[in-house]
């Protein structure tokens, strides 16, 4: 499932979330809307603030495993 925010942009990436291994999730991402740039992070990380509506960012924890849904942003 993708979450559409104005103007009919994806916001998040559902399917991607929820316990898969980030190939799996970055695979989806990738296979729906190829041109995203996607960022890996540790929950938890520190980022720097700033949108992108291009960016994807992965949130895993220890295990790679993606632990929160993926944004764009």
């Amino acid at each position: 499932m993708l979450r559409i925010g104005e103007g009919g942009l994806k916001t998040s990436y559902v399917a991607g979330g929820g316990g898969h291994g980030f190939f799996t999730a970055a695979a989806k991402i990738n296979s729906n809307q190829p041109d995203m740039v996607m960022e890996v992070h540790k929950v938890g990380e520190h980022m720097d603030p700033g949108y992108n509506p291009k960016r994807v960012r992965i949130f895993i924890n220890n295990e790679a495993i993606v632990a929160q849904t993926p944004v764009v942003g």
